[in-house]
């Protein structure tokens, strides 16, 4: 004998559903006021640098104020970005941040920070000093003549390059690495995660290495990855400080010194 299909169907309309999935928002869990601080404090910082080094580049006394507002628009978005796929992925960008004493954190400043912008600096200074009055070398570095040339200089391009190409775009390449190695990883290779890490180190660099041409690719490619490095062990702080010394000891040998 048949069943009786309306009992099935009442059957089958008394049962409780399972719930939907739905797609996570991508911002969803974000502490949106860190985020929003983060670009504030990034973005004046950057924008500040660069605008202060025009200011001496072009030697005027009078501040460029819709400069710096356009250089906040475009800044102050790629801080809180980074701060967002910082916060998706659970890594901690800041040194201040991470669960160390001061003491230690002041050492790790210094070890991975200090000493290694140093070496880079001195590197750079043999490799490139007698390149000085090539034409292929920017002429605002040709014309540096003092050490607060070499200081505004060295600050705008720490707190400008680290912001963009380490706070920013190594952070998205490593979320998006992340999530493209995590089907592999939930199939037992756990291992795996250190590819999303040297993955988004190489490209970031890369990627800084492209902005320096042809000229300069090679060497910039090299400390790209050395700042990948440290800001990845040490925080932003410790990459932007190895970033501003290099460089300051490198004017300061090879233009303002000679």
């Amino acid at each position: 004998m048949n069943p009786d299909p309306s009992s099935n169907t009442t059957k089958a309309a008394d049962s409780p559903r399972a719930p939907a999935r739905h797609t996570p928002w991508f911002f969803q869990g974000i502490d949106w006021r860190t985020a929003a601080g983060y670009a504030a404090v990034l973005g004046l910082l950057a924008s500040f640098s660069q605008c202060l080094s025009d200011l001496n580049l072009q030697q005027s006394r009078d501040w460029p104020w819709w400069e710096f507002l356009r250089l906040f628009c475009l800044y102050g978005p790629c801080a809180f970005l980074g701060a967002v796929f910082a916060m998706k992925t659970g890594l901690q960008p800041f040194l201040a941040n991470r669960p160390s004493a001061w003491l230690g954190k002041g050492r790790r400043l210094m070890i991975f920070g200090v000493i290694p912008g140093a070496a880079i600096g001195l590197s750079f200074h043999r490799m490139f000093a007698h390149f000085r009055f090539s034409p292929r070398i920017p002429h605002y570095l040709r014309e540096m003549d003092s050490f607060y040339d070499s200081f505004v200089l060295s600050l705008r391009a720490a707190a400008t390059e680290e912001l963009v190409f380490r706070f920013f775009l190594l952070t998205a390449f490593y979320y998006i690495l992340a999530r493209m190695l995590q089907p592999l990883r939930d199939r037992g290779w756990t291992r795996l995660g250190w590819l999303a890490v040297l993955g988004s180190i190489l490209l970031s660099a890369w990627l800084f290495g492209l902005v320096h041409g042809s000229f300069g690719f090679t060497t910039a490619f090299l400390a790209g990855m050395v700042f990948g490095g440290i800001f990845w062990r040490a925080g932003f702080e410790t990459a932007l400080v190895s970033h501003f010394v290099a460089d300051f000891i490198f004017f300061n040998l090879t233009y303002v010194g000679e």
